[in-house]
């Protein structure tokens, strides 16, 4: 995973803007800035990040282990979320705004083979949902085969293995990498 570091100056501030760099381990990627006049900064990485910083200046890495831990802290509790709202919170403790529902979600970001997958990438199951066909379910892969997720709408947070699992298993569809 290449680290992107974004970082926010406010040299500019009192006259309304941002100026913006970037750096990287290898490669840097030059970010699209946008300026607003009350402060509020959307940076775009070719990463596929995209962030929302409201008055405030900002140093960033968000890593995958930073998403797992994140979620792992609210396993065995229930906040009444539905799958796609729990990966939605997660991110967005990080700045990462989600789409909403599972099936946008699995559409955002970059692509990831199951064989490439890494801690904090969405992982999402088709045909969850009875009635229903696509995206019904996404969860967050921890690594070692296994996924955080929210089974369903007030269900307790659980960390479950599903490579080989013989319920989610067969229902995997495809995996996003936002970060």
């Amino acid at each position: 995973m290449k680290k992107m570091f974004l970082t926010l100056t406010a040299t500019a501030l009192l006259m309304g803007g941002f100026s913006a760099a970037a750096s990287a381990e290898k490669t840097a990627p030059t970010p699209a800035v946008t300026t607003t006049t009350d402060a509020v900064v959307s940076v775009v990485a070719n990463e596929g990040i995209s962030s929302y910083y409201p008055n405030s200046l900002v140093s960033i890495m968000v890593t995958g282990s930073q998403i797992v831990t994140t979620a792992r802290a609210q396993i065995g509790k229930n906040s009444g979320w539905d799958c796609s709202a729990f990966t939605q919170y997660v991110f967005n403790q990080h700045g990462i705004s989600l789409p909403r529902v599972s099936a946008d979600q699995a559409t955002f970001g970059t692509a990831v083979a199951k064989s490439s997958l890494q801690p904090g990438d969405l992982v999402f199951f088709h045909s969850t949902v009875a009635g229903k066909s696509g995206v019904t379910h996404v969860g967050i892969y921890s690594g070692n085969d296994k996924m955080i997720h929210c089974p369903g709408t007030g269900d307790l947070v659980k960390e479950v293995e599903f490579i080989t699992n013989s319920y989610w298993a067969p229902k995997y569809n495809n995996a996003r990498r936002a970060i």
